[in-house]
């Protein structure tokens, strides 16, 4: 027997060579991917690590170098360890093995019998065995595709990491990163300082402004180091930190020639890192004294020409502005740098024209350079708002009947002028029908109104007379200069003069269940949520609130919800044919009309498909039509089938049976739960208590110092006091137990302070043997502590005794008092600051709920829009959405309890003390947003839609519910804050107080202050704005911030900067004044109140619109 070689004898049996080789070829890669991974890792980490290293050491070039290698070295270890990673056959049956118990060691012995010189005689039927595992076990269960998942994951932090090292991380940061990875190959990332201007010239007596910045590493503080002419010695001052990681530093009224650098500082090489060395020149060049500013606006704007003797403008775009300059020396070569782009500027007189926000300022051209010899003032770019325009009356969808005629009115403003206000309407989704504006002069407001006469309208080709079922949409376009904003579609439809509605589950021979009122109603419902819909949607595209894919998605939404309509419409017309219905003379009208309504929906449909939304609103406007004359025929079927015999009852019936198939509205069961109003009741009795409190304290101390500057022969006088007072204790407490014990028995078992629980009060009195509440059994405690004083004082036996100690009892009295009167206030306080924590958390649990509800909407929608763009239609039960319907239900009631809670809140608080006057207010606005945004009403037509399956149709309900629900509960947890802050510091100044405080100081600094003292006031009172008003709430001052630099200490500089500052606190007084709900007061004249520059601000933004 010849001796076989271990190639040969796995060729012997392929199929198992094969099936380990597939394994071993898995096995490999995931060893290379695991590989990779961890090499990635591993210099994703390393390198954040060395450019966060760098950044604040700022090493030599020669460490950069270095840790360079080490990257490069372990990048090519990891490359050369995953070419070379190889699997060998017997660790890769051993893996195999060890995954698929199965094998029993068959893999590892077939193996190593292979490869024997001498095959032993049993080597083929441990193939086959080891065969039949591995076809029941392939290779991919051998080596699964999972053992990838941790590597991957390291690979998505790894990335993620690489992510925020080079696009998050500050430059400081990233700088260093690309630097150590391809140094200065791809941009300039050595470390080093970057100083303006650098190298300049400056009229003799200028400020210069130096701006430094860290580049490529991070530095603690930089510094100027100046030397002047002749001086010899170096100067060194720190410089401010700026915006943008920059510093700045003025060097004030140069008058000759200085060097100068920037050193970096908090660098372990901060002594060696300085800038480049750069020269000032200092020039006898003209020098700006005076200028006199023409802004003459556009002809739309129909506003004068106005002049100003300061550089700061407003304007819109296109304002001509005219310059004349004048000057200490001839300007020769003079120009205007506005927006860094020249102007000739001949003989001190030039012009531009405002186009865009920035700056400008005077130069002169010196020894071929642009110097500027003026400040350099702000351009503010005015925008020109849209129109706005509203429709005053009747302000709603309404109906009429056919010989009514119907007025209409609509108002608009605009910032600049209404040059063009027209109503249209519009017959059946028929051409539009405009009526103009009656001419006039062109205003910031302006109305138009209208009556239709529904007599004279004329309907289709056949000119026919209006009739019930028909529907006339209206809507207003305003226009000003080159704007136009359309209002909402609103419809006016057509009613019969008398309404055949009868509920027909009172016919005892029928049995059946109407089809009028909601049923009949809800098709035309839908249909016109689709026409408000889609007009909704050329609003947000017109006004560029929607727009790319956004904007696509909902017309794909709409577009799915009119065609799944007409697919609800035609199933319905098929079923009323399948029941011989459509026979029926009667019934032949109602279900052209729907079939006529099904193929406008169709076209409607495939126009919002193909993305025209301006050509879908006429058939979608038809479609309601012949849905509404379909509804007010059918009306009239019901009457007549049931006045007929009980064979037009079951007419009737069928009809009612095939609308309750599609529609399936429901009726709300639901009502609103009363609650008690007893809340003011308690809040009168507990402020009479502690004005009583306070008085008897209050005349008993005076009694006590009365008695102790008597003489004796007043000691009658005193025991008649004393037994008036004694009687007066004895009442109020006896008035005190008696209220709180009613209090208490009208609060249910295991009621919290401070809540609001339904329920009538108990009648009649405090039964017998009854214990006070805790919270006023102090109080009691210290009203009998009185009384026993006083009683003691009585019982003495002389009057001298009673001389002597009823200047005690006095007093004792009045601490007794005056501690129960401070109980009763804490008491009230603790039960008013319960009930806003616990309206506000309500109102907090209501945004979550709400938002919940979003995510499943958008969700589902998602679903939907991917259903319809693969072809194939998504259905959905209306079961489907029963907690939704639910929790609207349940979100409703809630809302209702937390609006009577704070109104009652709100009640309470307005009948204590005027510190409460702004809380109020406050909470007075919460309620009132919560009414005009109709909430409740909101809530529940949204439960309405979710119980009928059609979560689409209350998509802008939703947005308006979460958006109202976020603002109470915004103004309820400051409600809580400034209630709180109030109780721990009553003394503590209110937000305007604050502003108004920050004025006071800089009026006392004056505009001749100093300029880092202007500059801190500035910060505070941005930082309060931040504060009290919130992210979403601070004034946009980008502007004002732009040009509000500490640009020296010159007169004309300081002089800028107070006024700027003066002009930004009075906007922040009026934001948070609107914000209070209080009116603007002016304060007393203060001494330095540049009464006049803020004068001329308000001008300027009066006369920008």
């Amino acid at each position: 027997m010849t001796a076989t070689a271990p190639d040969s004898t796995v060729a012997a049996h392929p199929a198992v060579g094969r099936y380990l080789g597939r394994c071993r070829t898995r096995l490999a890669w995931i060893a290379r991917i695991r590989i990779a991974v961890a090499g990635i890792a591993v210099l994703a980490v390393l390198t954040a690590s060395l450019a966060a290293l760098a950044a604040y050491i700022v090493p030599s070039e020669g460490w950069i170098v270095a840790a360079r290698i080490l990257l490069y070295a372990i990048g090519v270890a990891t490359v050369v360890a995953c070419v070379v990673r190889r699997m060998g056959a017997r660790r890769a049956a051993r893996d195999v093995e060890r995954r698929i118990p199965a094998f029993d060691g068959r893999l590892i012995t077939w193996l190593d019998a292979s490869r024997r010189q001498r095959r032993p005689a049993l080597l083929p039927h441990l193939a086959e065995h080891a065969l039949g595992i591995a076809e029941a076990h392939p290779p991919r269960r051998a080596a699964p595709a999972r053992l990838l998942l941790p590597p991957l994951a390291v690979l998505v932090a790894a990335t993620l990491t690489l992510y925020l090292t080079f696009d998050a991380a500050p430059a400081s940061w990233r700088l260093p990163a690309e630097r150590l990875w391809t140094g200065d190959l791809l941009a300039d990332t050595r470390p080093k300082v970057i100083v303006e201007p650098g190298d300049t010239v400056v009229p003799r007596g200028a400020d210069v402004l130096v701006r430094a910045t860290a580049h490529g590493f991070a530095a603690e503080t930089l510094a100027v180091n100046a030397a002047f002419a002749g001086s010899g010695s170096w100067e060194r001052a720190a410089m401010i930190p700026g915006q943008d990681e920059t510093h700045e530093f003025v060097l004030v009224a140069i008058t000759e020639p200085v060097e100068y650098y920037v050193s970096a500082g908090g660098t372990t090489r901060g002594a060696r890192l300085n800038s480049d060395r750069y020269r000032i020149e200092v020039a006898d060049l003209p020098v700006v004294e005076g200028m006199e500013l023409t802004l003459d606006y556009p002809a739309w704007t129909r506003l004068e020409k106005s002049t100003q003797d300061h550089g700061d403008i407003a304007g819109v775009e296109g304002t001509q502005v005219g310059v004349r300059v004048q000057a200490s020396l001839p300007l020769d070569d003079a120009h205007l740098v506005v927006n860094d782009q020249e102007r000739d500027l001949d003989d001190g007189v030039g012009m531009f024209t405002i186009d865009a926000p920035g700056t400008w300022h005077v130069a002169v051209r010196h020894r071929g350079e642009v110097v500027r010899i003026s400040d350099a003032y702000l351009i503010d770019l005015i925008h020109d708002r849209p129109p706005e325009v509203d429709f005053t009356f009747p302000g709603r969808d309404r109906s009429a009947t056919a010989i009514e005629e119907v007025a209409l009115r609509f108002s608009a403003k605009d910032d600049f002028g209404i040059e063009f206000l027209t109503l249209r309407y519009a017959v059946n989704g028929s051409d539009w029908i405009s009526v103009d504006r009656p001419e006039a002069t062109i205003e910031r407001e302006a109305s138009t109104s209208h009556t239709i006469l529904f007599e004279d309208l004329a309907v289709g080709d056949e000119q026919r007379p209006i009739r019930p079922g028909d529907v006339l949409s209206v809507h207003a376009v305003a226009r000003d200069h080159r704007q136009s904003t359309k209002t909402a579609l609103y419809f006016v439809d057509v009613r019969a003069f008398d309404k055949h509605y009868r509920d027909m589950g009172t016919n005892s021979a029928g049995g059946g269940n109407g089809a009028g009122g909601a049923l009949e109603q809800e098709l035309s419902s839908r249909q016109r949520e689709i026409v408000n819909a889609t007009w909704n949607l050329i609003q947000e595209r017109d006004t560029g609130t929607r727009a790319g894919s956004d904007l696509r998605d909902q017309m794909d939404l709409v577009a799915v919800l009119q065609k799944t309509l007409k697919e609800q419409v035609e199933t319905l017309v098929a079923r009323t044919q399948g029941r011989r219905l459509s026979s029926n003379s009667e019934v032949e009208p109602y279900v052209v009309e729907l079939n006529q309504a099904a193929a406008q929906m169709g076209f409607a449909a495939d126009t919002l498909a193909s993305q025209r939304l301006d050509d879908a609103v006429q058939p979608e406007q038809r479609a309601l039509q012949h849905l509404l004359t379909a509804e007010a025929g059918l009306r009239n079927v019901n009457v007549t089938l049931s006045r007929s015999s009980s064979g037009g009852d079951s007419v009737s019936r069928s009809l009612s049976e095939l609308f309750d198939l599609e529609a399936d509205p429901e009726q709300n069961r639901y009502e609103s739960p009363q609650t008690p109003g007893g809340g003011a009741r308690e809040q009168e009795t507990a402020e009479s208590e502690w004005q009583r409190l306070t008085e008897l304290a209050r005349r008993s101390e005076e009694l006590a110092r009365a008695h102790e500057q008597t003489s004796r022969p007043e000691a009658p006088l005193s025991r008649w006091q004393l037994e008036r007072l004694q009687r007066e204790l004895e009442r109020l407490r006896d008035q005190l137990a008696n209220d709180a014990n009613q209090r208490a028995n009208r609060q249910p078992t295991g009621a919290q302070p401070g809540s609001r629980t339904p329920g009538r009060p108990v009648a009649g009195g405090t039964p017998s043997g009854t214990n006070p509440p805790p919270d006023i059994r102090g109080t009691l405690d210290d009203l009998d502590r009185a009384r026993e004083a006083i009683h003691r004082s009585l019982a003495s036996e002389t009057a001298n005794r009673v001389s002597e100690t009823a200047s005690d009892a006095f007093r004792q009295a009045a601490d007794a008092l005056q501690q129960a009167a401070d109980q009763l206030l804490k008491d009230q306080r603790d039960s008013l600051a319960a009930g806003l924590r616990n309206a506000e958390r309500r109102a907090n649990a209501l945004v979550e709920e709400q938002r919940r509800v979003l995510e499943r909407r958008q969700a589902l929608e998602k679903e939907v829009l991917e259903a319809y763009r693969q072809g194939r239609s998504y259905t959905y039960r209306r079961t489907d959405f029963d907690d939704e319907a639910q929790t609207k239900r349940r979100m409703r009631e809630d809302v209702e309890r937390v609006a009577t809670d704070v109104s009652k809140l709100r009640q309470q608080l307005a009948q204590g003390s005027n510190e409460n006057n702004d809380l109020t207010r406050l909470l007075d606005r919460a309620l009132d947003d919560l009414a005009d945004s109709r909430v409740v009403d909101q809530l529940t037509m949204a439960a309405d839609y979710f119980e009928m399956g059609r979560p689409f149709y209350s998509a802008s309900r939703e947005r308006t519910v979460h958006n109202a629900l976020n603002r109470l509960s915004n103004r309820l947890g400051n409600a809580v804050e400034r209630f709180e802050n109030a109780g721990a510091d009553s003394a503590s100044p209110t937000t305007v107080a604050d502003v108004q405080a920050l004025r006071r100081q800089l009026t006392g600094l004056g505009a001749g202050g100093d300029p880092r003292a202007l500059r801190e006031i500035a910060n505070a009172a941005w930082d309060l704005a931040e504060e009290v008003l919130g992210p979403e709430g601070v004034l946009d001052l980008a502007a004002t911030r732009r040009a509000y630099r500490g640009l020296g200490a010159s007169d004309a500089n300081r002089e800028r900067l107070y006024r700027l500052t003066l002009a930004e606190l009075d906007q922040m007084e009026i934001a948070l004044r609107k914000v209070d709900g209080t009116p603007v007061r002016a304060e007393e004249p203060e001494e330095g109140y540049d009464s006049a520059a803020v004068a001329e601000y308000f001008r300027q933004l009066s006369s920008g619109g």
